[in-house]
Order: structure tokens, then C-alpha cells, then sequence
């Protein structure tokens, strides 16, 4: 590196009055600065310079000849002069002009109006000559300024410190960031901080050039520096304004302007701005770039909205933005509006509220519980703080960040969450609404609103009657004004409220509890379940046709429900042409299955598998379903006690509990099994039979008190015909019409009263007549066994007497006792009958 010396001294030879010094040269006085004694003991005394006197500007403009600088007002001595609209000292100390239109004959400033450094057109040629030097003040630098005072300090240290209280100087700062700090001033303070702009603190502190077209004032304190070639470090990126009406004008860097008090103008320019009002109706132009208007040093909460300013609030309030981009809100809880432009907005501490409107948005909620709100779109919009990906409408390229809450338009909206505790509230029309993980508040607001947890991983309990039970995704969710639940494609269990509900299960084994109100149930894909455990009186419940559906269950619709569950009081469930499931659960419940093969399970009570809407007659057992044919056929059994059969013939077989089997119209076959069971053969021709009993049985449709085996506690009611077991029975019939069947085994038989059919089956039977048998017929007598007729004594007291009453009828014996009471020995002959087939008690 070349270094030179600069040599100072002081003459009084009469040749130098005043000062001059030699351009730089390899001679041995080149850059030598000589000073006069014409001015020694004068205020202008070149022994006493100041910044801003006479010595001291006369001192710098030596220093700049010495530099090798010239006179720029001279054209016949520099070729290249400065031009008129900077021919002034308020550009340059190397020109005797003190003001743009000076005569140059000398300077006229007030004493210490001189400039306080090289002004930017000597900075500039000094520079071109030299180069420019990035080490001063190269770091992040503060320069400020007072209003009583002149000094300039450099990082709190007076670097510049006049006389009077006059500014007028040239900042040239070789980078970081840095700032002009007057936040002291009350004055209307211009700032502009562009290369070669000039800023006025303040009139009292301009230096007085005694003419000019300033009203004979320095047209600025501060002057910058012009950039050397092109490089931006030189410039300030940062003002601190005071408390007066204030003008700033940023530059090509990255500002950041604080207009603090009063109605300040600030216009960042070119770069990414940040414009920080303060109090008062500011007027903030963001220029190029993406620009920022910023609340964070108000003490209170802003409304602030870009597209309409005029509802703006707190330090907000008076505002106005041209070309601002985004918003900065206060630590408090603000409100913040973008425009139709892709805006940011940054809530910062505090509830905030941000709603970006139209365009690509960035909402930053910052600390505290933020919601990005829609509620000024004019279509619905889809939202997810999850994947923004997926938005549409006003929301389509938003992204978030420390976002907890979404607000809804007055449209149909869907809403996605996140992992988070969100608040998702639709607002008005048919909202979606998908919490997502976390304990979420989803509130529906006006239409009809659905809580969805289609993106749950695992399934999920949700209830809209009592929340304090949901689970999985679900767990902590609170809901208001949510008339529709989703569940997940997992197995859900979806509860509804007092009021009309959708339950949804979508994909996965749901149970979906609509609760009191019509509701509407949908399975989705999967086996589901409509339950009504939560009933407080017993319900009426059918999936073929819900228009007769009674109590929790009224008004109920269903689509893709297999599985009915009842309450704890007595239910009426009626399955479909599907496989369902019916679950009566607790209370005496009748379960209609229906078509298909479906699983009735009565739970706790005393329950009833019925039948009763079939078209053709069924097989039902309760102790071996595999036999069951019609819609019975595939039917299973859990916790049934009572079988009902059709309008047709039915066959219905008890198990080795205590049934009742109730054959509804038709010629019914009931098989009670074990147990004590109510046989009930309704209309129609019925038979109670015992063909399953392992040992005999004694069975009396007169007085069933005296039932033995598997008859033992039976009853009977609309039972015309018994049949017997494959051992030796005891029959007895009763006062009406019967048709009695031994089946197999050594079998006594008594048909009462009435006109009855007898027949013994295989084995030696006994068939008894007491007084008023009627007019009995035994189709299967065998003389030839050990069959018996047993008369009581009071109708035939021996074989002669019976054969005397007797007489041969075609292929039968006809045993006349009076016209009312006859046996018909069914193809019997009566030269055939010996005392040996008779008995008499």
C-alpha cells in the first residue's frame, strides 16, 4: 500500500494572507497546507477551527486541495466543474459558492454555518481517487442527533461537536445496519435517506447561508453520502423519528422507520420495508418490495385492515397504506386485515385475529391463541392448517404458522386442524369441520354443521350429548351448534344429541346413538350399528320401514345399517331383507329379524325372536338354528326365550330354558323342549309336541299341573294337538276338539272331552275314555297287540256290556255309549276283539 505525508504549518509571509496547499506530487512540498496570520486573533483565527467555522472549513478545504481537489465553481482551472444545481457548499467545501446562485466572491454563512465535514461531492471524488473505505463504521451503527444541540454522536460518542447548535454534514458509513436516531425531536423532521437525499431536523438548527433559494438557509442538516460504484453498504437502513408531524423516504435497502408520535409520511422505497407508524394518522407507502406496516410498539390493541382503512383502531387509527404487503400487530390482541394482494400477516403476541382476504397469504399468529378468519370472503372456502395445500377459495395459497384457530365465511366451509388444541368455528352455512388430534372446540355456528374425524388414524368416541367420553382424535373435543358427526375408516362410535342429528360412520364396524330427535344414521361401508342404549323409555325400531319407529327412536331414517341395539327398557326391533344384527339389550324386547340370516340377541329380560312379517311359514330353534328354513334360514339366537311365528304354518322349537312359543295364525308345530314353557298356538290347528323329549313325558292340555319331563311347567293356550315323545308317554287333551299322537313307545292316551283323533304311534298304547269323552276316533288300534281300550266303569263296566254297544261299520268298529259319546276303532274288526283288548276301571 502507498502511503504520503500531509504536512501542516502557519506563515506570515506577506504572500500568504490567507491559506493554500500544493496538489499532491512526488516533489517534496507536494500536499504540503499552508495557513496566513490575516485572520490571527479574529474569530476566523486558522488557529482555532471548529467544526462549522470559518478555520475549521477553511482547514478541510486545504486538506481536500492537498488531496487533490480542486476549485469546482473555476472552469479555467478544472475541466470538469460541478454543476449549478450542486454548485453550493451545502454539496461540496471545495467551491467558494455558498449556496446554489452564489457570485462566489466569497463566503457568506453566519459564523459557524460552514459545513462539518466533506460534503458528498468531495466524499465522491475523493473516493474515485482513492477508494472508498468500508471500515468506518462498518459495523451496526446509531447516529444521533438532539434538538438543542449541534453534536452528532456516533454510538452515543460525539463524533461532530459545532459551536452553535447548527447541523450541517455528510454521513458516509461503510455498512451494517444502521440507524439515524431522532426520536428526540418534536420538530417536522424530513427524511430522506436515498444517495445524495438530505434530511431537516429541524429550521433552528440550519445553518444560515444569507441567500439561496432555501430562504437563505442550508436546504438540509444531514446530506448522504452517493454510492461508490454502485455498493449499497454505504447506505442507513434505519430512522427513529420524533414526536412531530415527520417525512421519511427510505432507499434501496431494507428500511425500517419509525415514525413514532404525530402524523407522520413514511415511504420505504425500493427493498423490504418495515414502516412503523407509532401514534398519530400516519401515511404509510411501502414502495417496492415486500413491505411491512408494523404495530409492535403499540400499547394497546390495533385493528388494522389494508383494504379499508377507515375502520382502523389504537395506534392504527388515521392510518393509510400504499403498496404494504404485510401487517405486524401489537403484544396485545389485534386484528389484522390484509387486502386482494398475497399479504403476511404477523399477529405477534396477543389473541390475534387475521384475516388475510384474497390472495396468497402468509398468517403468522406468533405467541398467544390466533385465528386465521375468512369471515369476509364471498364463496366458501376449504382450510386446512394441517396441509395448505388443499385450500381453495380466498384461502387457496395461504400457509400458517402459530395458527390455533380457523373462523369460517358465511358460506359452506370445510375446516381442517392440526395436531393442536384448535378452534374451528364455521360461521354460517353447512360447515365440515376436522379438529384433527388435540382438544378442539368446533363450533358450528348457523346450518347445518358436521364435526368430522374422517382423518383419524385409530377410530374414535364422539359424543355430542356429553363430549367428557370421547376418545382418540376426539378426546377433549368440544362442540357448539354441531348437528352432524363423522366418524373415521375405522370403527367409530358416533353419539348424537337431543336435537336432529347425522351420524355418519364411513368406512369401519360403527355404532352410531342418535339419541332423542329424527336423526339420520348412516353406516357407511363396514357392519353398523344404530343403537339406542341411551333411551329412556322402550323404542319402536325399524330398518325396513322407519316410518314406525316410536319414542328416541320417531322421525329416525337409515342407510347402510345392519345392527340394531335397543335400550334397557322393553324394545320392538325390525330388521331388513339384510344379515343384521338385532340386541335388545336389557327389558323384555321382540325382535323382528326379517329377511336374511341375522343374529337376534335379546340380552337380559325375557325376549322374543318373532317372525311375524314373513310371507311363507318358517323353521325356528332356538337349540339347533342350522334348521332353520324361510326367513329364518341363517338366523343365530344369544339370550332368546320366545320364539314367534308367522301367519303361516310354522314349526318353532324352544331350548332347555323356559320359552314361549306363540305360533300365530297357521297350523303351527311347537316344540317346547325342556324347561317350562308357554305353548300358545294362536289361530289355526297347533300341536305341542314333545318329539325332542329323551324320556317319556306326561302332558295334559287340561290340567298341565300334572306335566312330567319335558312338559313339567309347561302351558297351553290355542293348542288343539299334542304329540308325544319317542318313549312312553302320558297324553291327556282337554275339553275341546284334539288330535293326540303317541310317536313311539308304550303310550297312554286320554283324549278328555270333545271330538278327538287318536293315535297311539308304535308300541303297545292304552287309549282311555272317562265320562264325557265325546266322539272320539282311534285311527291306529291293533288288535293284534298289545294296544288296550280303557272304559270307566260307569260308562262299560266289562266286555259284555261294551259288546253290546258295539256294531261293525264298513271297515270299523263303532262303540256306542249314547249319542254323544262314540269311539270309532279306526279299520278294526269287531269279530276281532276279545276282553283281552279291553279294560275297565
Amino acid at each position: 500500500m502507498d502511503t504520503a505525508s500531509l504536512r501542516f504549518a502557519q506563515s506570515s509571509h506577506p504572500s500568504l494572507p490567507t491559506a493554500g496547499a500544493y496538489y499532491p506530487s512526488t516533489d517534496s512540498w507536494g500536499g504540503d497546507v499552508w495557513f496566513g496570520t490575516e485572520y490571527a486573533g479574529t474569530e476566523s483565527d486558522y488557529r482555532l477551527p471548529e467544526f462549522g467555522n470559518y478555520a475549521g472549513h477553511t482547514l478541510a478545504h486545504e486538506l481536500g486541495h492537498a488531496l487533490g481537489l480542486k476549485h469546482g465553481h473555476e472552469p479555467d482551472i478544472n475541466p470538469t466543474i460541478v454543476p449549478s444545481a450542486y454548485d453550493s457548499i451545502e454539496y461540496t467545501i471545495m467551491t467558494y459558492r455558498t449556496y446554489i446562485g452564489d457570485d462566489a466572491s466569497g463566503y457568506k454563512y453566519e459564523q459557524n454555518g460552514a459545513p462539518q465535514t466533506f460534503m458528498m461531492l468531495d466524499i465522491a471524488a475523493l473516493q474515485e481517487m482513492y477508494g472508498a473505505d468500508y471500515t468506518t463504521n462498518s459495523g451496526n451503527t446509531v447516529y444521533k442527533w438532539k434538538p438543542n444541540e449541534g453534536v452528532t454522536y456516533v454510538n452515543g460518542i460525539a463524533a461532530i461537536t459545532p459551536d452553535d447548535n447548527r447541523i450541517l454534514a455528510t454521513i458516509w458509513d461503510g455498512g451494517g445496519v444502521d440507524t439515524y436516531d431522532l426520536s428526540a425531536y418534536t420538530t417536522r423532521i424530513k427524511i430522506d435517506l436515498r444517495p445524495g437525499g438530505y434530511s431537516v431536523f429541524s429550521q433552528s438548527q440550519l445553518a444560515d447561508l444569507n441567500g439561496g433559494p432555501n430562504n437563505g438557509y442550508a436546504r438540509g442538516n444531514i446530506f448522504n453520502a452517493l454510492l461508490y460504484h454502485n455498493n449499497l453498504a454505504s447506505l442507513i437502513e434505519n430512522v427513529q423519528a420524533g414526536s412531530g408531524n415527520d417525512t421519511i423516504v427510505g432507499n434501496e435497502m431494507s428500511n425500517s422507520l419509525w415514525g413514532n408520535a404525530g402524523n407522520d409520511s413514511l415511504d420505504g422505497g425500493a427493498g423490504n420495508d418495515v414502516l412503523f407508524g407509532g401514534t398519530g394518522g400516519d401515511r404509510l407507502v411501502g414502495g417496492t418490495g415486500a413491505d411491512t406496516a408494523s404495530y409492535e410498539t403499540a400499547r394497546a390493541a390495533v385493528v388494522v385492515n389494508l383494504a379499508n382503512s377507515a375502520g382502523n383502531t389504537g395506534d392504527a387509527a388515521g392510518d393509510s397504506y400504499s403498496s404494504i404487503e404485510s401487517l405486524t400487530g401489537s403484544t396485545f390482541a389485534d386484528t389484522l386485515y390484509g387486502n386482494a394482494v398475497a399479504n403476511r400477516l404477523n399477529g405477534s403476541a396477543g389473541n390475534d385475529l387475521l384475516i388475510g382476504g384474497a390472495g396468497a397469504d402468509q398468517l403468522v399468529g406468533g405467541s398467544g391463541v390466533d385465528t386465521a378468519s375468512y369471515s369476509t370472503v364471498t364463496v366458501g372456502v376449504k382450510v386446512s392448517l394441517v396441509n395448505s395445500s388443499v385450500n381453495t377459495g380466498d384461502a387457496a395459497g395461504d400457509t400458517y404458522s402459530e395458527i390455533e384457530n380457523l373462523a369460517g365465511s358465511t358460506f359452506s366451509d370445510t375446516l381442517y386442524g392440526n395436531a393442536g388444541t384448535n378452534r374451528l368455528d364455521g360461521g354460517a352455512g353447512n360447515d365440515l369441520l376436522i379438529g384433527g388430534a388435540g382438544a378442539d372446540q368446533l363450533v358450528g355456528g348457523s346450518g347445518s354443521d358436521t364435526a368430522s374425524y374422517s382423518t383419524a388414524t385409530v377410530g374414535v368416541k364422539a359424543s355430542l350429548a356429553n363430549s367428557a367420553i370421547n376418545t382418540g382424535d376426539a378426546a377433549g373435543d368440544t362442540y357448539s351448534q354441531i348437528e352432524t358427526l363423522a366418524g373415521s375408516t375405522f370403527a367409530d362410535m358416533l353419539y348424537g344429541n337431543a336435537s336432529s342429528n347425522r351420524l355418519d360412520g364411513s368406512a369401519g364396524n360403527d355404532l352410531l346413538v342418535g339419541g332423542a330427535g329424527a336423526d339420520r344414521v348412516f353406516g357407511g361401508g363396514g357392519v353398523d350399528t344404530a343403537s339406542y342404549s341411551t333411551a329412556t323409555v322402550g323404542v319402536r325400531v325399524s330398518l325396513l320401514n322407519s316410518t314406525v319407529n316410536t319414542g328416541d327412536a320417531a322421525g329416525d331414517s337409515y342407510s347402510s345399517i345392519e345392527s340394531l341395539t335397543g335400550s334397557t327398557f322393553a324394545d320392538t326391533l325390525y330388521g331388513n331383507a339384510s344379515d343384521n344384527r338385532l340386541d335388545g339389550s336389557a327389558g323384555n324386547d321382540l325382535l323382528i329379524g326379517g329377511a336374511g340370516a341375522d343374529q337376534l340377541v335379546g340380552g337380559s329380560g325375557v325376549d322374543t325372536a318373532s317372525y311375524s312379517t314373513v310371507t311363507v311359514g318358517v323353521k325356528v330353534s332356538l337349540v339347533n338354528s342350522s334348521v332353520n328354513t324361510g326367513d329364518a334360514a341363517g338366523d343365530t339366537y344369544s339370550e332368546i326365550e320366545n320364539l314367534a311365528g308367522s301367519t303361516f304354518s310354522d314349526t318353532l322349537y324352544g331350548n332347555a330354558g323356559t320359552n314361549r312359543l306363540d305360533g300365530g295364525a297357521g297350523n303351527d308345530l311347537l316344540i317346547g323342549g325342556a324347561g317350562a314353557d308357554q305353548l300358545v298356538g294362536g289361530s289355526g290347528s297347533d300341536t305341542a309336541s314333545y318329539s325332542t323329549a329323551t324320556v317319556g313325558v306326561k302332558a295334559s292340555l287340561a290340567n298341565s299341573a300334572i306335566n312330567t319331563g319335558d312338559a313339567a311347567g309347561d302351558t297351553y293356550s290355542q293348542i288343539e294337538t299334542l304329540a308325544g315323545s319317542l318313549f312312553n308317554d302320558f297324553l291327556h287333551g282337554d275339553a275341546l276338539a284334539n288330535r293326540i299322537n303317541g310317536s313311539s313307545g308304550d303310550d297312554q292316551i286320554n283324549g278328555g272331552g270333545g271330538n278327538d283323533m287318536l293315535r297311539g304311534g308304535t308300541g303297545d298304547d292304552v287309549f282311555v275314555f272317562l265320562a264325557n269323552f265325546g266322539k272320539d276316533v282311534v285311527e291306529d288300534f291293533v288288535a293284534a297287540s298289545d294296544d288296550l281300550i280303557s272304559f270307566a266303569a260307569d260308562i262299560f263296566d266289562d266286555f259284555a256290556s261294551m259288546l253290546s254297544s258295539a256294531s261293525q261299520v264298513g271297515d270299523d268298529t263303532i262303540i256306542t255309549y249314547d249319542i254323544n259319546n262314540i269311539v270309532t276303532l279306526k279299520d278294526v274288526t269287531l269279530s276281532g276283539l276279545t276282553s283281552e283288548h279291553f279294560f275297565f276301571m
